[in-house]
């Protein structure tokens, strides 16, 4: 593989590139290890996690915290 470094103006180095073909054949690999992975969920578990990410991505999540302190409160209220 014929890899070219970039480096910043301090010598340390921020990227490589390499050729355009052989990434193509690492992205399908990567796109074929995905696949294999995915194998078995659950059409509804998949939506379920990219609701999840997207809410993540939109900001619009509890902390787990929250969450424990608003379980604990409930359990409160319940006793």
């Amino acid at each position: 593989m014929n890899l070219q470094f970039v480096s910043n103006e301090s010598g340390k180095i921020t990227a490589i590139q390499i050729p355009i073909q052989e990434w193509r054949e690492i992205e399908r690999k990567l796109k074929s290890i995905e696949a294999q992975e995915w194998q078995g969920v659950s059409a509804e578990e998949i939506a379920a996690i990219e609701a999840g990410i997207r809410d993540v991505e939109e900001g619009r999540v509890v902390p787990n915290e929250e969450v424990l302190l608003i379980s604990r409160e409930l359990r409160k209220k319940r006793a």
